[in-house]
């Protein structure tokens, strides 16, 4: 992707450059122009340095007169940034982007460039020091500097006293080498070291024959008042339009923490709020993890309302104050008896209750999540196969080739890439996948539907074709495993809900949910819960 001057000052999955000329208003050469309509060095390397840091790559360009030469104040800004690249070319050259463009205490940090004259300190949130860490100045002759560490949670503090502003070897920005602080990226890399558990994608996403393309998500926007959505062929006025737009507010992104001696890990899900203090989702969000020989539970939970909620808002040196922590209720049925070292199994009811440690302060403390049930809610004939369903919820960001590896073997994902999965999915937004019914029960308490998902989006809410809450998504079904143990995707892969007609759902609602939360409104809600005969 590249547009004139298009710089979003935060990194993006996709590649892009950055095309700007040094003349601010033409591309070509105007002879009227005056010294103040051509961009300084600073405002140059300003947009070099946030462009390197947030991934893009950058074309500059320069209006040559009708005889092809360049004018002298072109050549002065040349000149004047191949003199600064010759010192600082490294941290443009030979470096990658962060996972922070700028630092979290001082914003005119981008990773790691400028301080001004007559500063004695320089103060980074981001960085985590050790006992091994160095800092030098690129160009500076004086050697490693002193720092400290700003904190137990992170940061340090860089001793500039001793740097001479009349001896730098480079003008208008400079660059700090930091080596041997931890980050959440060596984190990455000591967690390899200690063999982090793996990733096995428990989401689908599919392809749509009709159009010839892949499936795609549709994201709510902030008209500045209210959530919108846009759907293809349907009335802003509908039943389902209606309960897509109430839903949207209760639904939230869960951050799952596992922490194994000096390594961590965060896993994603989907849930949604039945009211203020309370989430629904699913168990096997929370399931142990193998770490190494050792089973390891999750050590904690936080919670995001946010739209959208970036994996950096969970961030572990500097989680964002949105955040809200939560404690686990209950995993499954009581008759499960599924503790926190426990996988959830075939057998076992996929859902979980979650407890939040404060009121999200969006929900209105009486409001409660409204499923619009009915008697026939709970009648697994009533869904016809191929009947419309609508899944919201958060799709996590693929990184790398390996997360396409399940789809190896689908002759419709020839063209797949990690960009456009991303892109088509909306990833770390709030949104909505619209799919059909594939099996209304495949087992006794999952039905198959082939609304599209990444990993991220298990607990996600789904309603039916006539605005009515249905059940809660889960992951897939009929995947396959290859003989090194690596999955992969079939056409009879779809994936899985478990529906609010299940004898499992309505138990957990009457023995966890309505036991649980003592609200009246919540119990009118699901009253129609109470009243069915559960051997039926």
């Amino acid at each position: 992707m590249n547009t004139d001057r298009f710089n979003p000052g935060h990194l993006v999955t996709h590649k892009w450059e950055n095309c700007f000329t040094i003349d601010k208003h033409s591309w070509g050469y105007i002879r009227t122009s005056g010294v103040n309509d051509y961009l300084t060095i600073q405002e140059i390397l300003y947009q070099n340095i946030t462009t390197v840091s947030t991934g893009g790559n950058v074309l500059i360009n320069v209006g040559p007169t009708s005889y092809g030469k360049i004018s002298p104040i072109y050549e002065e800004r040349l000149r004047q940034m191949g003199s600064w690249l010759k010192v600082n070319g490294e941290a443009i050259y030979n470096s990658i982007p962060w996972k922070y463009q700028n630092d979290t205490i001082n914003k005119n940090v981008c990773f790691s460039l400028s301080f001004q004259k007559n500063t004695i300190e320089l103060i980074l949130g981001a960085p985590i020091s050790s006992s091994n860490t160095s800092i030098t100045l690129l160009g500076s002759d004086v050697g490693s500097l002193s720092w400290r560490s700003a904190g137990t949670s992170g940061g340090i503090v860089i001793e500039l006293s001793n740097i001479k502003i009349c001896s730098l070897a480079s003008n208008w920005a400079w660059v700090f080498k930091l080596q041997n602080s931890s980050s959440e990226e060596q984190q990455f890399r000591l967690n390899q070291i200690n063999k982090i558990p793996e990733y096995y994608s428990t989401e689908r996403a599919f392809f749509n024959f009709e159009t010839n393309s892949f499936e795609r998500t549709y994201p709510y926007v902030y008209d500045g008042s209210n959530w919108q959505i846009s759907l293809p062929n349907m009335n802003s006025d509908s039943e389902v339009m209606s309960s897509l737009l109430a839903a949207c507010k209760f639904v939230v992104r869960i951050g799952i923490l596992y922490e194994h001696k000096s390594t961590a890990r965060i896993f994603y899900g989907s849930g949604f709020l039945l009211t203020d203090r309370f989430v629904l989702t699913c168990a096997h969000n929370f399931d142990v993890v193998e770490w190494g020989k050792e089973k390891v539970p999750h050590s904690k939970i936080n919670i995001c309302c946010c739209d959208p909620a970036n994996e950096s808002l969970f961030s572990l040196s500097n989680p964002s104050p949105l955040l809200i922590e939560a404690k686990l209720i209950c995993r499954g049925l009581y008759k499960d008896k599924m503790s926190d070292y426990d996988y959830t199994q075939s057998s076992t009811t996929d859902l979980a209750l979650l407890e939040l440690s404060k009121p999200a302060t969006h929900i209105e403390k009486n409001e409660c999540f409204n499923p619009k049930l009915t008697s026939s809610s709970f009648l697994s004939n009533s869904y016809p196969i191929n009947s419309k369903l609508y899944l919201i919820g958060y799709n996590g960001e693929l990184q790398d080739i390996d997360d396409l590896m399940p789809y190896k073997y689908l002759n419709d994902f020839n063209n797949l890439s990690v960009d456009k999965l991303n892109l088509y999915h909306n990833v770390n937004d709030k949104s909505v996948s619209v799919g059909r019914l594939i099996n209304s029960l495949i087992t006794d308490q999952y039905s198959a539907h082939n609304c599209t998902t990444l990993p991220g989006s298990s607990g996600s809410l789904m309603i039916d074709p006539t605005g009515k809450f249905i059940g809660v998504h889960i992951g897939v079904t009929n995947s396959r495993r290859g003989k090194t143990d690596e999955i992969f995707f079939t056409k009879e892969t779809f994936n899985k809900f478990i529906p609010i007609y299940s004898k499992e759902f309505r138990a957990f609602i009457d023995e966890t949910i309505l036991s649980t939360i003592h609200n009246d409104t919540l119990s009118k809600n699901w009253k129609y819960v109470s009243t069915q005969d559960m051997d039926d």
